[in-house]
């Protein structure tokens, strides 16, 4: 399922606010957005855009024009520049998203659901990119194995270019025949909890990192990032803890791990790691074209030594949204100091959901989106 960052949502609750004579909370599917009391009522249709949404620059978010503007690299592959839109808490209610009016930006005829993502040129923040590197294309360098890394250092340091020239490797797209790691939000998807309450759920924390997939395929073992497939080098910060620790060598054909690389250097280290590891979330078999339950993720983790991410529980049964988040609420399994970014559910044998495809979603920690300001 395609994450819809801009479509047009009913508002089906508002409650008051303690305190506040102007603004209230509104339940827009399962997220709880301030509106002001003015604006909006009960039923009403509105333009929703979630969290983590790079706006564009359009009088309806000139209110957000005094944290200034960020430029992004989007999946397209063009810049583009505009309002990030974070969670934000408005005296003391947790307010995810934004309710526009369809009217202001000339939407007529629209109906609930609709997906206005492209139409009003909506991206999804990743990360912000430093105007000098905007223009970069520059291909990685790996060195020749039978090259004395020093003396390859030492080139690449002194004449980049031919560096580049000679040992500069394209990169290669995500493998297609690997589904992507990106879990809806629950509350993007409320009625999951209606659906599916009578299933047992394992649940583990969503640790704060960047994704890695690990596969071997007639084969020809690979290293991706979220996007990318990188060449073999024992530098690159994704092969490297795969190198060290040996899962290049003992993963079986046809299998592909995916998993966090989290520690220095990684997101900012919110966890506080030292070095850098790998813990993993899924096994995917290549040959049947499915993903493995829990047991098969446990012994897979098992046989080829590396770690999964911390297991929370084998016996969740979902409850209420707010409830949902209470429990999403907690300090890391990895660092009793540093709140975790959240949790993922998946049921304890795979499923299908009509909505989701498969059954596998997120819940993000609120107190950590506030600390870190995301």
């Amino acid at each position: 399922m395609q994450r819809k960052l801009a479509s047009v949502q009913k508002i089906t609750d508002i409650k008051p606010i303690e305190g506040a004579d102007k603004i209230a909370v509104a339940t827009v599917l399962g997220w709880q957005v301030v509106i002001l009391k003015e604006d909006f009522k009960v039923d009403d249709l509105v333009i929703y855009f979630e969290t983590d949404s790079l706006l564009p620059i359009h009088p309806a978010f000139e209110f957000l024009a005094k944290d200034g503007t960020k430029t992004i690299l989007g999946d397209d592959k063009k810049d583009h520049t505009g309002y990030r839109l974070r969670t934000i808490k408005l005296r003391g209610q947790v307010s995810q998203g934004l309710c526009v009016k369809p009217e202001e930006f000339g939407l007529t005829n629209v109906k609930e659901g609709d997906d206005v993502t492209e139409r009003l040129g909506v991206v999804k923040y990743e990360r912000f990119i430093e105007p000098k590197y905007m223009q970069s294309n520059r291909k990685p360098v790996v060195f020749p194995k039978w090259m004395p890394r020093k003396i390859g250092m030492w080139i690449k340091g002194t004449f980049p270019n031919l560096a580049v020239r000679l040992w500069g490797k394209m990169l290669k797209p995500f493998p297609p025949f690997i589904p992507k790691t990106d879990e809806m939000r629950l509350q993007a998807v409320p009625d999951v909890l209606k659906r599916h309450k009578d299933k047992v759920f394992y649940v583990t924390e969503k640790l704060d990192g960047s994704s890695v997939t690990v596969f071997k395929k007639d084969g020809e073992v690979g290293v991706c990032s979220r996007n990318i497939w990188y060449p073999r080098d024992e530098d690159n910060q994704y092969w490297k803890p795969v190198i060290e620790s040996g899962l290049d060598k003992v993963i079986d054909d046809g299998i592909a791990m995916q998993g966090e690389l989290i520690g220095e250097s990684v997101q900012d280290n919110r966890l506080r790691q030292k070095g850098q590891k790998i813990y993993f979330f899924n096994v995917y078999d290549l040959k049947r074209n499915q993903y493995l339950s829990l047991s098969g993720l446990v012994c897979f983790c098992l046989k080829y030594g590396v770690e999964m991410v911390p297991l929370l529980s084998e016996k969740f049964k979902l409850r209420s949204m707010n409830k949902m988040v209470e429990y999403a609420t907690r300090k890391s399994v990895l660092n009793k100091d540093a709140w975790a970014e959240g949790v993922v559910f998946r049921p304890l044998e795979e499923a299908h959901d009509e909505e989701l495809g498969r059954l596998s979603f997120k819940v993000i920690n609120p107190t950590y989106l506030l600390e870190h300001k995301i």
